[in-house]
């Protein structure tokens, strides 16, 4: 069949499909005249707000983090003031090691504050320990004592005031013999700058030694003399 109809007009498919090309071409020419731009841009913005919620995120993420940090240091902090204090209450250090002491299930015979010593940056406060019981408790209390200050992976775990041992000496009991023993323990505690105070009833080199004033009496002698009689003098009368 002749594609023009015998009036000279298109047949209705040639007109379909012309009319569906045209379609076609405008489609794909607004397509790239439109929408193909805004696409471009669209995913152009997409990119710069995903910059913009990273940056947001990063900033989140590092604002978190000094807060913790600040936290941490904080607790450090906190952790710290209670394992070296700056204050002298030698009422509360006696107290924590009779505490110690008791959890071991030891009593000390006499405990003993010596003199502080002032070093660069803190104080130690040296404390004579005296014992008399079982090896084995005593070295419970040794063990709990160290525990009171502790660094595990870098972190200071703190449940108590610093001690350090300077010197243990100690001998079997001699009449209960082995693990009994008497002990005498040089204990330190530490305080941070000039927070211990000395013992009490020690002396320091700031306290002026008291003077005692002593009021000598000097007794004045009076010694009179005689003078010798003269030779021209006339000779007494022994009569008379």
């Amino acid at each position: 069949m002749n594609e023009r109809t015998k009036s000279g007009r298109l047949s209705p498919p040639v007109q379909i499909a012309l009319v569906a090309a045209g379609l076609l071409v405008l489609a794909v020419a607004g397509y790239m005249v439109l929408i193909k731009p805004k696409r471009a841009e669209a995913s152009k913005l997409d990119g710069q707000i995903a910059g913009v919620r990273q940056q947001i995120a990063d900033r989140q993420s590092a604002s978190t983090s000094r807060q913790i940090s600040v936290a941490v240091k904080t607790a450090d902090l906190f952790r710290l003031a209670k394992a070296l204090p700056s204050d002298s209450n030698m009422a509360s250090v006696i107290l924590e090691l009779n505490d110690v002491a008791t959890d071991a299930g030891i009593v000390f015979d006499s405990i003993a504050p010596q003199p502080a010593v002032a070093e660069n940056a803190y104080q130690v406060q040296p404390i004579t320990l005296t014992f008399s019981g079982n090896y084995f408790t005593l070295t419970d209390f040794l063990f709990r004592l160290r525990q009171l200050v502790q660094v595990h992976d870098g972190r200071l775990g703190v449940t108590g005031r610093l001690f350090g041992v300077q010197s243990i000496t100690f001998s079997e009991d001699d009449e209960r013999k082995f693990p009994f023993i008497n002990a005498d323990l040089l204990v330190n505690a530490f305080a941070f700058g000039g927070g211990l105070g000395v013992a009490p009833g020690a002396a320091t080199a700031e306290t002026p030694a008291p003077t005692s004033t002593t009021t000598t009496e000097t007794a004045t002698t009076q010694t009179t003399t005689t003078p010798e009689p003269s030779a021209n003098a006339a000779p007494s009368n022994p009569s008379s």
